[in-house]
This record gives C-alpha cells, structure tokens and sequence, in this order.
C-alpha cells in the first residue's frame, strides 16, 4: 500500500504543465448544488468567526551567532549551485485578504490535488482542485456550511483523498473530516471527528494500514495531544487515546512514518526537538525510538514540517533564528525514527520563512519564503546542498507555502500565495531538482 502525508513523496524528473485559468467551481451531482455567485442574504447570521490561521511563528528572538558544530554537511556558495528546471507559474483562485487559502496538497501518482478555504460569499467553505501533470480542473466544493473552517490537513489513501480541518463556533472548536475522490469529485464521507466544547486545533493524518490516524492538540488546563483512529471515510474507528505524558506547546508538533512506524516530534524547549513512536492506533509504542535533536539556546520558534508518509528518506524542517535572522534547519532522520547527526541550516546567506519539506530523488528538497523569492533547495542524504532555484517572485508580506513530491516521481509542486493587501492569489509551479 502507497502511503503519502502532506509533506509528499520522492522522485526523480520534471513535471511541467499549463494551468487552466478562471475555471469555475464544480460540485459532485451526489451533493447539493450550490451556485457561486451571490448568495441569499436571509441566511442565520453566524456573528464574527475567528479565523486561527496559520501556526504563529512567534517574534524571532536573538539565539547568537549559531556555530559551525550546529551544521553537518557544507553549504555551498548559492553561485556554485546548479539550478532546477522549473515549469509554468498556474494561478488556482483569488481572494480577498482573510477569506480564503490556507492550502494544504497532496499526491498520489501523477496527480496533486490543492485543498483550500474560501469565502464565496457569506462564510468560509472548503474547496479542491486536481492537478492531472497538466492542468488543474475546476474547482468543487468540499463543504457547504459556510463556517469559519480553517487548519487544513490533506493526504492521499489508497483510492481516496481524506482532509482534516476545524471547525470554529461558540462552543469551542471541533476536528471534523471529508474524504473524496479528486477525479469524480464525489464526496464519500463527511463526520465531525471530535465533539467536545474544548480547544481541539492542529489536526494532523497519518495514512495507516486500516484508513488514518488522526492526531491534534487540545488544550484544557494544559495542552496535550489526543489521537483518534479513522476509517478511510474518515469515520472513527476507536476512542480517543491520550499519546504520550508531554505537554505541547502551541502547534509545535509534527508527525511522520515509515510504513506502520509511525513517530511524533515535538518542540521540548526552545533549543531542543525530541521525537517518540507511537502505533498505528495511536498509543506509544515500546522505546527505542525516543531521540533528541538540539540547537543552540532559543533558536527554535517552532513550526515543525515532515517527510511524507513512506517517503526516503525521512526528515523534518524547523523555523529557527540565527543571529536575529529567520531561518530553518533540516533534521535527517534515520528509518528508524531517530535524528541523523546534527541539523544543517536551510540557507546560511538569507532569511528564511514559510519552510515546506518533500523527500525526492533519493534525497531532500526545502521550499521556502525569502523576501519576495519562493526558493527551493536540493540537498543530499549526508545535508549538502545540491542545488536551488528561485521558482517565483511574489508580493506582500510571505503566505502559506506547501510542498508535495509527486507520488510517481516525476517531479515536485509548490503551492504558496501571492498579492496585494487587498487581494491574495493562490498559486503553484511544478519543478524539479536533482539532490
């Protein structure tokens, strides 16, 4: 079985493509057809809805002046770096600031598919749109309640795609799910994950052998992380299941696998990552499998981006600060689970934001936000970095920014957003680089 997580799968050549601009949104005849133009304004006013947003990166703090023992490996001069062939800039959909994107993608074969929020009129609902290796196809509609829907987690099953996102109302925040088939755009499944008045965010899929495993934070007095088994419709499976003892800060958590080894990595303090196995039905599994990663004093800030789900090699991103510079950090992770030498800093020449990470050919490739750049490096499995090229130039203050490996290997997608502080468009290239 092909299990693909969001940060994607590994691969080799090219992938380019033409977008199909302007399409309209579709919806599956097996649901409710609802016409995207003006909407009936009688509708219940649902009130201000907060939108999370994305994890907060924090205010960078100074760590000093990161020594050459925190990188293994040799970054070379950006002059010396060969470049990647990149294909054709494709605009997906537009939307004013606030209302919409928050992409998250995933792969399965040749074909990507973009999960995103927008507000089409009188509240936020869920969209996709299916990207064959040419062209996306229009848009359809994976929710139609219009509530403040945000946190977008997206993978790719065996024949289905499953999406995890929350849902924010008065009574708290829920995890809710939706499965689909991106070529029919017919919907198989739609539940509310977790009902409960407490602040549930952060919701992250592991592909497992009977469907996924659905992890999230919750925070009541404390904040800890819950997992929640799911059938490949997104129903549940089991009971809630407490993982671990540790408490979690605020979004600083990331989860990856090797086949049924899965294993969570977590923000321990601001210097320092730690990791631990957990089973495919959530509860923490026999150690070995516990392994630390350390910086210097106050690097880290958190958001934690992983490999994708069998994907090899395995491997994990981490915001950062050096010397009151923004930048990240690549953690190479053995099949075992545990941290391969010391990290090896994304990019020693600029600042850094927006870190995506996707194993391919045999190697890594980081996709990231650098001033109106979205770059992406190519490193190889020892952390040298092979090559880079700047795949777009965008506007405005840095958006989201998501990274898949095309599950055939043939090449990586890049999906971030671009604009005014009006307007935001969201947007992807297709590119590839040898590590």
């Amino acid at each position: 079985m092909t299990r693909v997580t969001r940060w994607a799968r590994g691969g080799s050549p090219l992938l380019l493509g033409l977008g199909l601009a302007g399409c309209e949104p579709t919806r599956p005849e097996r649901f409710p057809v609802v016409d995207l133009g003006p909407v009936d304004t009688s509708r219940p006013d649902l009130g201000p809805l907060p939108d999370l947003g994305p994890r907060d990166l924090g205010t960078p703090r100074d760590a000093g002046d990161v020594g050459a023992d925190a990188d293994s490996g040799t970054l070379l001069d950006a002059s010396s770096l060969p470049g990647c062939v990149v294909g054709a800039r494709l605009d997906l959909a537009t939307a004013a600031v606030g209302h919409g994107f928050e992409p998250s993608v995933a792969s399965r074969g040749s074909e990507a598919v973009v999960a995103y929020r927008r507000d089409v009129g009188g509240g936020i609902d869920l969209y996709a749109r299916r990207f064959d290796g040419t062209s996306y196809a229009p848009a359809f509609a994976l929710t139609t309640d219009g509530l403040a829907e945000s946190q977008l987690h997206l993978v790719a099953l065996d024949s289905d795609y499953l999406l995890a996102y929350v849902i924010t109302s008065g009574l708290g925040n829920d995890i809710a799910t939706v499965a689909f088939d991106a070529v029919s755009q017919s919907l198989s499944g739609a539940y509310d994950a977790t009902l409960d008045p407490e602040a549930d965010r952060y919701p992250t899929l592991l592909p497992t052998s009977g469907g996924a495993l659905l992890l999230f934070e919750r925070t009541d007095t404390v904040t800890v992380l819950r997992a929640l088994e799911l059938a490949s419709n997104g129903a549940a499976l089991g009971t809630l299941t407490g993982v671990g003892t540790n408490v979690f800060p605020s979004g600083d958590f990331a989860a990856d696998a090797n086949g049924a080894d899965l294993r969570i990595t977590y923000l321990l303090d601001s210097s320092t990552l730690a990791s631990f196995r957990v089973g495919e039905n959530g509860v923490e599994a026999a150690q070995p499998g516990y392994s630390v990663s350390t910086l210097p004093a106050g690097a880290l800030t958190g958001i934690l981006r992983t490999t994708a789900n069998s994907a090899t090699p395995r491997g994990l991103v981490s915001s950062a600060t050096r010397s009151a510079r923004a930048t990240a950090y690549l953690h190479r992770v053995a099949a075992s689970g545990g941290f391969v030498g010391a990290p090896v800093e994304v990019d020693d020449a600029r600042a850094v934001t927006n870190p995506a990470l996707a194993a391919f050919g045999g190697g890594y490739v980081v996709a990231y936000r650098s001033g109106s750049d979205v770059r992406v490096r190519a490193f190889d499995t020892a952390g040298v970095a092979t090559a880079e090229e700047v795949v777009a130039t965008v506007s405005g203050e840095p958006g989201a920014l998501e990274l898949v490996a095309l599950g055939d290997g043939s090449g990586l997608l890049v999906v971030f957003e671009d604009g005014t502080t009006t307007e935001r468009t969201l947007a992807s290239v297709s590119f590839s680089c040898t590590p």
